[in-house]
């Protein structure tokens, strides 16, 4: 399942950041708190971590972009959609009496 990481509030009443540099790229398998992306804002530069483990799915934008707080940055299959999947297919317990 595509989990969608949207720009977060950096602080400082700050609304909008732009795309320095991508850090992955679609198809690249990132770990828990992996540097994302650079982002600037008015105030400074910072690297956004992965929220999740999983493989990027879609960059949310260009390098050079502006995006705004709450649009989506990057999408990344988590796995979760595979999980429940999986679950459907098990046979149910099937108790026989002794």
């Amino acid at each position: 399942m595509a989990f969608e990481f949207r720009l977060p509030d950096i602080g400082e009443g700050l609304e909008e950041a732009e795309i320095v540099e991508w850090l992955v790229s679609p198809g690249d398998v990132v770990v828990r708190d992996q540097p994302l992306v650079e982002v600037l804002t008015d105030k400074a530069s910072s690297e956004l971590p992965s929220p999740v483990a999983g493989t990027v799915l879609r960059l949310g934008a260009s390098e050079g972009d502006r995006l705004n707080v709450g649009e989506i940055l990057i999408e990344l299959d988590d796995g979760s959609a595979q999980v429940a999947d999986d679950t459907e297919h098990i046979p149910p317990v099937v108790s026989t009496p002794s």
